[in-house]
């Protein structure tokens, strides 16, 4: 498999090559093909190791990181364009001899440099983003916490065994303990949901999993609970016991 650096400069020697047939940017009367040649195939991976540090100085910048990928890019080909731009002069003046000085010949290098990089960067940087995502494993389910487990004493945790009515309160029986809470029965059961447990009697609820055993007497049927509580079921919840494994 080719190493991606090796890729990335074959493909960069390529857009240079290309580059220097066409002759952009006033080469073409300024230089013969093999001087294009030499130029675009130099210039342009060395622009690219510029514009790929500027980018990932960017991309690593607090407030940069947020922006969207146009303006990241085109803050890095800001960036890049001063090294680069001193990367062309010197190129040119190798070449055919030295360019002029004046203060707008360096600013006209810079913006075209800087817009060249831009152009470049920009499809170069969809293609590493649109990787790194199809890279990027799943991410994990959020599991909701019921309503309900907020309403419970952090003291007590949130397994919860059995929830007992007292008057309007509920006795919330966990591994940790037991407590009152001010909350109706049934708005605790409609909280918590069917996978969180059953009701077993009209004044008690038992989670999923804290069942021990079952104990059958005197016709009479209870839970015996994981931390030794027993619980008494009425004879109308039974069936639906019985349908689902309880008993």
């Amino acid at each position: 498999m080719v190493h991606p650096l090796i890729r990335r400069l074959a493909i960069q020697l390529v857009i240079g090559a290309a580059l220097g047939w066409i002759g952009p940017f006033d080469t073409h009367e300024a230089m013969t093909l093999p001087q294009r040649l030499v130029y675009w195939m130099i210039s342009i991976p060395v622009i690219g190791l510029c514009s790929r540090f500027a980018i990932r100085t960017v991309m690593r910048h607090d407030r940069a990181g947020a922006w969207p990928l146009p303006a990241r890019v085109a803050a890095a080909a800001v960036l890049a364009g001063f090294p680069a731009s001193f990367i062309v002069l010197l190129l040119h003046g190798f070449l055919i001899g030295a360019m002029r000085f004046d203060a707008w010949g360096l600013i006209e290098v810079y913006l075209t440099v800087t817009i060249v990089i831009g152009l470049v960067a920009y499809p170069f940087s969809l293609l590493a983003a649109a990787r790194r995502a199809a890279e990027a494993p799943p991410l994990e389910p959020v599991e909701e916490v019921s309503p309900f487990l907020r309403r419970i004493p952090p003291k007590l945790g949130a397994e919860l065994l059995f929830l007992s009515a007292e008057d309007h309160y509920i006795r919330v029986t966990t591994a940790l303990g037991n407590d009152l809470i001010l909350c109706r029965l049934s708005d605790a059961i409609a909280e918590l949901g069917p996978a969180g447990g059953q009701r077993v009697h009209r004044s008690y609820w038992v989670a999923q999993g804290a069942v021990a055993s079952v104990e059958r007497k005197d016709g009479k049927t209870a839970l015996l609970l994981t931390n030794g509580e027993t619980v008494p079921v009425s004879q109308s919840y039974v069936p639906a016991l019985k349908a689902i494994g309880w008993l």
